[in-house]
């Protein structure tokens, strides 16, 4: 069997320490990439992947995201910056818009009513700093102007943003390395994700950046159990206004009793034997899916749980 192209997702919790081993064997068991996301309170990503450069060898270090409203960009370049002089070619920066209860409930930051706009101009001015080592940006967000010395070599990061709808993978298509999906159903990814990065790339006269899936997984034969354990860990997304919306483009109820529906968890998780697992992820991938971003949902003992998940990965 061949190696899948998949990365791990690392949840953020306080115990750093913890997740630091985690990650160090993840990397010695060859999973190309640990993923983590920037929550409000919750451990910054980049923060704790400096730590994480300087302890592994090979594994990539992808945020998946980091929210965009409460930092500038040029404050996030300055942290890329220093990543990528630790772990160079490793660091994958993924951003995006996060929601609106996250954002205007919790840290009072507003939206407004173009978070793509605002999103696509952040992502403009890193693009110039970390490819170009320069930036000219005037728009209706961001008026940034700045150069590196002439001799400042640009790491050139590969940048992602986080899309949940058709319109936002057009502008994965034009102006990014890769789109991340989050529990989002492979079929509305095939059917609908797909077909708008290409759009979005012919626009722009580019190749086609690849889709990174979101995939959680539970390794368990107990079908029930995995569902119910999902459910326990993924229930708040289907009461989220923007997962709304693509559940309903998807075709599938968003939400059951203010919680993710049972439906929407059916076609999301993955579950099974060892090789049934491995079958399904390889299956996805054949749809034209670039890469998987595994969700490890678990079930009874994490951390048995995760070395099979990354031995599955990793065959």
């Amino acid at each position: 069997m061949a190696s899948l192209k998949t990365g791990l997702f690392v949840r953020p919790t306080a115990n750093v320490g913890r997740n630091l081993e985690i990650v160090q064997e993840l990397d010695e068991a060859g999973v190309v990439t640990a993923w983590q996301t920037n929550n409000v309170l919750a451990p910054d990503p980049l923060t704790f992947y400096a730590a994480a450069a300087a302890s592994t060898k090979r594994i990539r270090l992808g945020t998946s995201i980091m929210q965009v409203y409460p930092r500038h960009p040029a404050a996030l370049v300055s942290q890329v910056q220093a990543l990528e002089g630790l772990a160079p070619g490793r660091v994958r920066l993924g951003v995006g818009t996060s929601h609106r209860p996250s954002m205007e409930k919790n840290l009072g930051i507003s939206m407004g009513r173009k978070p793509l706009t605002y999103l696509q101009e952040y992502v403009t001015v890193l693009r110039e700093l970390l490819w170009e080592g320069r930036v000219d940006v005037h728009g209706e967000f961001f008026n940034v102007s700045a150069q590196y010395p002439e001799n400042y070599q640009p790491p050139r990061t590969e940048i992602s943003i986080a899309a949940l709808s058709e319109k936002s993978y057009r502008t994965a298509g034009e102006i990014t390395d890769a789109a991340i999906s989050w529990v989002s159903p492979v079929p509305y990814l095939v059917r609908t994700a797909l077909p708008a990065l290409a759009e979005g790339a012919k626009r722009s006269g580019r190749s086609v950046p690849p889709l990174i899936a979101h995939v959680p997984v539970a390794v368990t034969t107990d079908r029930d159990l995995a569902l119910e354990m999902a459910g326990n860990q993924l229930w708040h997304y289907g009461a989220l206004p923007f997962y709304q919306k693509m559940f309903e483009s998807a075709g599938v109820p968003a939400t059951a009793e203010k919680r993710t529906s049972p439906e929407a968890l059916d076609v999301l998780v993955a579950s099974g034997t060892s090789d049934q697992i491995y079958q399904r992820l390889a299956a996805i991938i054949s749809e034209g899916i670039g890469e998987l971003l595994i969700h490890h949902i678990v079930v009874s003992d994490e951390d048995t749980e995760r070395r099979e998940l990354a031995k599955i990965i990793t065959r």
